[in-house]
């Protein structure tokens, strides 16, 4: 479901909300000044969970950075190193990214507009026009 464009089911609602909470809460978004909003959507993970996608192709962005191209290893080259007595191990990095503040100057391409979920009137008083976040740290 495309979040940006339309109001979340109410079945995932409540799971996404605790996901933009989280964000916010780190200070991985902040205010600022926003030139670009990236399209956001969930993805369902089961029946307890929502993964919040951030997608920053529509807003121009993914097309304005460079990106090292790292290529995922064939089973078949995984299989030439593997030999009796050796170890494997299986890394999860999920928020690595997120440890890393993000340039200033990207910043203003990475806007999301969070209005389905908080009050204008609330964020931004009177008159509030949205509730729009930047995030501060890498997103992948």
């Amino acid at each position: 479901m495309d979040l940006a464009t339309s109001a979340p089911d109410d079945s995932i609602r409540s799971f996404v909300l605790d996901k933009i909470n989280v964000i916010r809460d780190r200070r991985y978004v902040a205010r600022g000044k926003i030139e670009l909003l990236m399209n956001h959507f969930a993805v369902s993970k089961g029946d307890t969970d929502v993964c919040v996608v951030y997608d920053g192709t529509l807003s121009g962005l993914n097309a304005s950075l460079w990106a090292p191209y790292l290529p995922l290893p064939k089973i078949q080259s995984h299989y030439r190193i593997v030999e009796p007595g050796t170890y494997m191990a299986d890394n999860d990095v999920g928020e690595c990214f997120l440890h890393w503040i993000l340039d200033e100057r990207a910043r203003k391409w990475c806007g999301i507009d969070l209005s389905l979920f908080f009050d204008p009137k609330l964020e931004f008083g009177k008159g509030g026009k949205g509730v729009r976040w930047v995030f501060d740290r890498h997103i992948m």
